[in-house]
């Protein structure tokens, strides 16, 4: 018995030797960063005052560059920066973002033309079918209505003019009064008149190309009221237009002409110019 604890006692004293203790601290090698090939750089804190751009806005967009490798914060005149990318990238792209907003002016004419036969009239480039619109308003020929819109480049615009007008829905004669000849009574006529909504609303949001053209998301809805059909009763008539046109400089763009399927065939021509103000700049 003696014999058999003394080797136990040996093999327990060899394990101890040969194995560590798992709560032995290791030391850590001395040299080396915490990730091999990866150095750290230090982050920079710096505000960037602005004098055209969002504060805001401005963030945001920095964000989609940076925010990986900082933090940016708005203020009440500028940006707040903590980054470790290099400082001059932020202020490059900073001075690219902080320019004057340009005003732009969109001018969008509607032109109602009654008579199917001047649609051929209504050819070439949208200066020339501009101009004969002009010349057929003159005459009696075409009814035009000219919305200008003005706003800050990439703000959008909204302008409403109109309201409700009275249309006659039916008549309906009765008979009674007096005062005809002979003391005969004479027929009634009654109108039943609807206040209909006839007006103009128009959307822009502008923005400037490198070019000088302006591109002009486009929202028009015009209601007006029809001449009377065979039912001898006006009718409401409704465009309802959202494009996207490119306007070069001095130039004109045709945005929509559509021809009614009827007996009236009226024709709705949508002309849009536009202009940015070069003292905003």
């Amino acid at each position: 018995m003696p014999k058999r604890l003394a080797v136990l006692a040996f093999l327990g004293g060899l394990l101890a030797v040969l194995v560590p203790s798992t709560n032995a601290q290791q030391p850590e090698p001395k040299g080396y960063p915490a990730f091999p090939g990866r150095v750290e750089t230090p982050q920079v804190r710096k505000h960037y005052p602005l004098r055209h751009a969002d504060p805001a806005s401005t963030a945001k967009l920095l964000e989609t560059h940076f925010g990986r490798t900082g933090v940016v914060s708005p203020t009440s005149r500028g940006v707040l920066v903590t980054s470790s990318s290099k400082g001059d990238e932020v202020a490059q792209l900073i001075e690219e973002i902080d320019q004057p907003q340009r005003q732009v002016a969109v001018v969008v004419t509607l032109a109602e033309v009654p008579s199917k036969d001047q649609l051929a009239e209504l050819k070439g480039a949208p200066d020339q079918v501009l101009a004969r619109l002009e010349e057929m308003s003159k005459a009696g020929q075409a009814s035009l209505k000219r919305v200008t819109l003005t706003g800050v480049e990439g703000q959008p615009v909204t302008t409403t003019s109109g309201g409700d007008r009275p249309l006659v829905s039916s008549r309906m004669t009765i008979p009674g009064g007096f005062g005809g000849k002979g003391g005969q009574p004479q027929p009634i006529e009654q109108r039943s008149v609807n206040y209909r909504p006839l007006s103009t609303t128009v959307k822009m949001t502008a923005r400037v190309h490198a070019d000088g053209a302006v591109a002009v998301d486009l929202g028009v809805k015009d209601t007006s009221s029809k001449p009377p059909g065979e039912d001898g009763y006006p009718s409401v008539d409704m465009v309802d237009l959202t494009t996207r046109v490119t306007v070069p400089p001095g130039k004109a763009v045709l945005a929509q002409a559509v021809e009614e399927k009827d007996k009236a065939a009226r024709t709705t021509v949508i002309v849009v110019t536009a202009r940015v103000d070069a003292s905003a700049r």
